[in-house]
């Protein structure tokens, strides 16, 4: 037996007494085959299922921890002809589903068709691999089953970061201050006044007003 592989000789499901419980259906000591034409116990050697038709349903169960697991199926007969479309997959008490790859013709003498398939065992329930001789799943020759991974846990999201306060506008902008001017009487004003004319040929001027150069108006007597 290669290393890293357990023996299934086609006994009822039963302790094996070295941590494993398994086994078939029904008693198929008499439908397993050894063709001796392949150096590859593995491809050599092989379980028909129920060839002689003895059991009412024909299964392969094996007890595992609840989980999720890759079930990994090998078939193949290096002498004649099989079928492995009417082999299924599931947990004892569930649904059984199809392997993903399945042949009707024997393949060349050297290959061993291997399917797989994703099986969720509860509590309380066996991982079972069922078929029939007589309804196209003939035989099986490996079963490596593997624990799926658990899925690493994500770290925590970070947080976002505070969002900051919306500027203020600014204050309205005052209107400019209107400046006032106070006239003191306090003290002498000298100014000097400017008068703009226009003048107009239609009309004439029958009087004229000096204007002193010392800034000083004449009273109206003197006009």
């Amino acid at each position: 037996m290669p290393s890293g592989w357990l023996k299934d000789t086609g006994a009822i499901y039963a302790d094996r007494g070295s941590g494993q419980s398994y086994g078939w259906s029904c008693d198929l000591a008499d439908s397993t085959r050894e063709r001796g034409v392949s150096s590859d116990p593995l491809l050599d050697t092989f379980v028909i299922f129920d060839r002689d038709d003895n059991c009412a349903l024909t299964y392969w169960s094996i007890e595992l921890a609840p989980g999720t697991y890759l079930v990994e199926v090998g078939f193949g007969d290096v002498a004649y002809a099989w079928s492995t479309s009417g082999c299924t997959v599931g947990p004892s008490g569930g649904t059984m589903q199809p392997f993903n790859l399945f042949v009707t013709s024997a393949p060349p003498v050297t290959q061993m068709i291997v399917s797989t398939q994703w099986v969720t065992i509860q509590a309380g329930q066996l991982l079972r691999i069922a078929g029939e001789w007589s309804a196209s799943c003939s035989t099986v020759n490996t079963i490596a089953i593997t624990g799926a991974q658990p899925p690493p846990s994500l770290p925590p999201p970070t947080p976002l970061p505070p969002t900051p306060p919306l500027p203020m506008p600014p204050p309205p902008t005052p209107p400019p201050q209107q400046q006032h001017w106070r006239v003191s009487n306090s003290g002498a004003t000298t100014w000097r006044p400017e008068v703009n004319l226009a003048f107009f040929s239609d009309v004439a001027c029958t009087a004229s007003i000096a204007i002193p150069a010392d800034g000083g108006w004449p009273d109206a007597a003197s006009a």
